[in-house]
């Protein structure tokens, strides 16, 4: 008691302000290296731009018999590093989602705390990845995903073939044709057709070499590419493909989300797929979160209060050293003097 007492003067004189602002990760899987094997309740370390954000990643894929989600280092379209994939060995129907693997962000680990980007006036939230897809004819989509509210926030589908006997006139497309992306249809779109749920994208304020604004995208096939999802404060949700071929990113889609700004928090990504050639694999590496990300210095759970809660988690780790402790609000993952005087310090305080 008298060590906690002295503790009390130390920080009476001490502020601690809420340390928040925009931050970055980057997820590359390289926490998986060398270790192929499957994704499910695996946990990579990413590159945060914040130090004292220590959580990992953990990943879950499907183990269904014939169908794979796992990590693995093999060398495809110049990247040797880990990365990860999805492939079936059994073939399926066309139209079924049939597996998938998710990426869920945490900034603490003990606690537990979810990372949960929002958009500001600045910048805008915003989940991307890059994705290697070997052959046509295959059906994926790729989503950001809010896991603390329950919400897929975007859905791209790429890859399928249109299976409509008398062709697919809404897409511009014969029957056995590739369809260009589509995005759900979440907004008010009175173009969008009826009895489909998915709206063709296509190029907006600019285009790559040999296409123009309004030509519809294709994803391409045995080169990597990037897709970029952004939310903006007022819930205006952006989407951008990046050949990565030196001509920079296209605006694909640009539409009000129906969702509240405030259910737009990006925490987890998601890819799942369909079978109708098998073998065929699909690689994401590369992921990259950011937002604006409060950090309540004292906050050791995560309930927007410091209180004795907190005290009693960072005095449980006291002595304690490792990545994603609660209690380490100074991010050199050790939990001290040092991060009991930031927690005193604000002590009673509720996080703004």
């Amino acid at each position: 008691m008298r060590t906690i007492a002295a503790v009390l003067a130390v920080a009476a004189c001490i502020s601690s302000a809420l340390a928040g602002g925009l931050v970055t990760v980057t997820e590359n899987v390289d926490g998986a290296a060398g270790q192929p094997g499957p994704v499910n309740l695996r946990r990579t370390s990413p590159i945060w731009s914040d130090a004292r954000i220590t959580g990992r990643t953990l990943w879950r894929g499907t183990t269904a018999a014939g169908r794979t989600a796992v990590f693995t280092d093999v060398a495809i379209g110049g990247n040797a590093s880990a990365k990860a994939s999805l492939v079936a060995t059994a073939q399926q129907p066309p139209d079924s989602f049939a597996f998938g693997l998710r990426a869920e962000l945490f900034t603490h680990e003990a606690p537990q705390r979810r990372a949960r980007f929002t958009a500001s006036l600045a910048a805008p939230a915003s989940v991307s990845a890059e994705y290697y897809i070997s052959g046509s004819g295959e059906l994926w989509t790729f989503e950001p995903v809010s896991l603390a509210t329950g919400f897929v926030l975007d859905r791209v589908l790429m890859g399928e073939l249109c299976w409509e006997p008398g062709g697919c006139p809404w897409a511009n497309a014969n029957f056995g044709d590739p369809l260009p992306m589509l995005a759900l249809s979440v907004e008010n779109c009175p173009e969008c057709v009826p009895f489909t749920p998915y709206l063709p994208l296509h190029y907006i304020d600019s285009a790559p070499a040999g296409s123009a604004p309004g030509d519809a995208p294709f994803h391409p096939v045995g080169a990597w590419f990037r897709l970029a999802h952004e939310v903006s404060a007022d819930g205006m949700l952006r989407l951008r493909i990046d050949f990565l071929d030196g001509q920079g990113s296209f605006l694909i889609r640009d539409g009000l989300a129906f969702l509240p700004p405030q259910d737009l928090v990006p925490d987890g990504f998601a890819a799942n797929g369909g079978f109708t050639n098998v073998n065929s694999p699909l690689f994401i590496d590369n992921l990259v979160f950011s937002g604006e990300l409060a950090i309540c210095d004292g906050d050791a759970n995560g309930d927007g209060v410091v209180d004795f809660s907190d005290l009693n988690i960072a005095l449980g780790q006291f002595s304690i050293g490792g990545p994603g402790l609660g209690g380490d609000f100074d991010g050199d993952q050790q939990v001290n003097f040092a991060d009991l005087n930031i927690l005193l310090g604000r002590f009673n305080t509720a996080c703004e």
